[in-house]
């Protein structure tokens, strides 16, 4: 899916919403670091403003992750926000990077890996509320 003209920007990436899915896409060749955590999650409540988000983060572009970044996977206000995280990595580095988050942070929502964006989607769509 191609990024919305109407998507949030901040410093590295977009946000949007679409069909129920928060989708964050980075900037080709962008690092996350710290600093780019809260105008991450802002970006994120400003398209899904209530309630835990279903999120596909597109990892593709980037690379690398600080981390610093990758230790606020399972603090308070990322626990708050997210209700599952497809993380879509689709180079090596992108599924490194992911497996590499899951190990550290231990999400306590479901965080799964994918190559295949229909896959992600599906699956984030099984934590829809009925």
């Amino acid at each position: 899916m191609n990024t919305p003209a109407d998507a949030v920007r901040f410093a590295i990436g977009a946000v949007w919403a679409h069909e129920g899915i928060a989708w964050i896409r980075y900037d080709a060749g962008a690092r996350f670091e710290l600093q780019h955590v809260q105008p991450m999650r802002d970006a994120i409540r400003a398209v899904v403003p209530s309630g835990k988000a279903l999120v596909l983060s597109d990892t593709t572009q980037l690379s690398g992750v600080s981390g610093e970044a990758r230790a606020t996977g399972n603090d308070p206000e990322s626990v708050a926000i997210f209700g599952a995280l497809a993380i879509l990595g689709g180079s090596p580095l992108g599924r490194m990077v992911g497996n590499f988050f899951i190990r550290t942070s231990r999400p306590s929502y479901p965080t799964r890996i994918f190559t295949d964006v229909a896959a992600a989607t599906a699956w984030l769509r099984t934590f829809e509320a009925a």
